[in-house]
């Protein structure tokens, strides 16, 4: 009913990091409780004009979010997330020192040596040059350290520390506690110890990033997301698993996969990264700053599991078999995903749409060493319908109506496991008529699942052929269903109650009672 304070805030200061402090002129004096709230009007068609709202999207929270428009009152926080925002409170009492750790977490090697980058949160009304902590352990001794930090006096400012301990000798989770004791050499005012919490493993590998896009011949923008592809496969050679479901259906699209994950995709072109559950651009990332961004996050948690395999074709070049190892660093169940991909597939009726035809490079602020740049107008595929080799193409996979049936492995720490799936290569003709003009350029992919579904780690590897020669695929080749229908025409996504018409590869048709 009464407005408290007001500020004006200059948009260009907005620009550049996810998160900026506005901070009122003036102090004003809260007497009662308050509903903090805040009224946004924006001008122009940038993102940052259209979007200057931010939600936590994970965290659905019944009153996370109200929105008030003219006299209606309506919760969001259920459909969009709980809003981040944080309200600042202080007086003008400000004591000398007041200093905390703010909590972290991360993953380590057991009995080896740890550093991390640990911020600290000043609330002082001078500035702090050097901070005098204790250090705990899993529950050990807490020991004095120093460091010296570099942080402007005043409300909510940060700094940074490395911290470095020594992890326990087991594989476990366990916490490190932090009191910040003495700032500049007086006592610190905030009596506070703050909890980090880190997982213990056997040893640290790297980790492979799956990258997973919904694209399609028939979406224009998706040209976008085979950039995206390319760029990672660029920067991360095979430690980037990426896998193209072309779904995205215009009806004409050769490479339309028969078996293929259900991920829950909006919208093309568009990924999911290790199966996180976070939907991405394959091209800008979630933050709208680069695909590469969101490729380094994942690379900072370290894998559960090791994984390789090898793959080869049969004889007849009408299958891949694969063989893959799982080795545990954790006690645990992991389901397995076994995907066969093709590069440098093109032929006549692999038409891509291309709506960045249009579109010049300072247009889009790129330059010739961007993927992107082969798509814009007067490039290499800068025509609104172009053929451009497509790579990282799912082709056939261990999937029965987007359940995963690639098997699953029960393993203790340090145990290794293997699992083997034979994948057979589409026969339909201008899918195969590409895969052979690519001289069977495949790679398998193997996926080692999380019981959460999210992936634990991945490898991709190059399936080897018997020969130089290519031979004929056998006239025999067991027919397999590429779609299924009700008896109205609908297509089904999985088998439903009464009569299914399932469509054959080898273009017959059967029907199917499902009880």
């Amino acid at each position: 009913k009464q407005l408290l304070a007001s500020q004006t805030v200059d948009v260009s200061k907005l620009v550049g990091a996810s998160y900026k402090d506005i901070v009122f002129d003036t102090p004003f004096l809260l007497e009662e409780d308050v509903v903090v709230s805040y009224a946004i009007t924006t001008e122009g068609f940038t993102d940052a004009a259209k979007f200057p709202i931010y939600f936590d999207s994970l965290t659905k929270v019944e009153g996370g979010m109200y929105v008030i428009n003219g006299q209606s009152i309506v919760d969001k926080g259920e459909e969009y997330g709980a809003l981040i925002m944080k309200l600042c409170l202080t007086d003008l009492d400000m004591p000398d020192y007041n200093v905390v750790f703010n909590p972290g977490s991360g993953y380590t090697q057991k009995a080896s040596s740890a550093t991390f980058n640990l911020t600290l949160e000043s609330n002082s009304a001078k500035a702090v040059q050097n901070i005098d902590y204790t250090l705990s352990v899993a529950g050990g001794e807490a020991v004095e350290c120093h460091a010296n930090v570099n942080i402007k006096a005043g409300f909510n400012y940060t700094g940074t520390i490395p911290v470095t301990f020594t992890t326990p000798a087991e594989s476990r989770a366990y916490d490190v506690v932090l009191t910040v004791t003495k700032v500049n050499g007086v006592e610190n005012s905030a009596h506070i110890s703050t909890t980090c919490s880190f997982n213990n493993l056997k040893r640290l590998i790297p980790r492979n990033v799956v990258m997973e896009e919904f694209t399609g011949t028939g979406c224009g923008f998706c040209t976008r997301g085979m950039a995206g592809m390319e760029k990672c496969r660029n920067k991360y050679g095979d430690r980037f698993v990426g896998i193209a479901y072309h779904l995205y259906g215009n009806g004409t699209d050769p490479m339309t996969p028969t078996a293929y994950p259900d991920l829950g995709w909006a919208g093309a072109p568009s990924c999911f990264l290790d199966r996180n559950g976070k939907q991405a651009d394959p091209y800008y990332g979630t933050r709208q700053t680069g695909i590469i961004d969101d490729i380094e996050a994942c690379m900072l948690v370290p894998p559960l599991v090791e994984v390789k395999a090898d793959a080869a074709l049969t004889e007849d070049f009408t299958r891949v078999k694969v063989n893959a190892t799982v080795e545990a660093l954790v006690e645990g169940t992991y389901n397995l995903d076994f995907i066969l991909l093709a590069d440098g597939l093109t032929g006549p009726k692999f038409i891509q749409h291309n709506y960045y035809s249009m579109y010049t490079a300072d247009q889009l602020n790129i330059t010739e060493e961007d993927p992107l740049f082969q798509y814009i107008s007067g490039s290499t595929y800068g025509s609104s319908s172009c053929m451009p080799l497509y790579n990282d193409v799912a082709i056939a996979a261990t999937y029965k109506y987007g359940a995963p049936s690639g098997g699953s492995l029960t393993l203790g720490e340090d145990e290794k496991g293997t699992a083997n799936a034979t994948l057979r290569i589409p026969i339909g003709e201008d899918l195969l008529n590409a895969i052979r003009s690519a001289d069977y350029n495949l790679y398998a992919a193997v996926l080692a699942l999380n019981p959460d579904g999210t992936v634990s780690n991945a490898v991709r590897v190059k399936v080897q052929k018997p020969g130089d020669g290519i031979e004929d695929i056998s006239a025999d080749n067991e027919a397999y269903e590429t779609a299924r229908y009700s008896l109205d025409g609908r297509r089904l996504s999985r088998p439903m109650p009464g009569v299914n018409i399932l469509r054959m590869s080898d273009g017959s048709s059967r029907k199917v009672v499902v009880e």
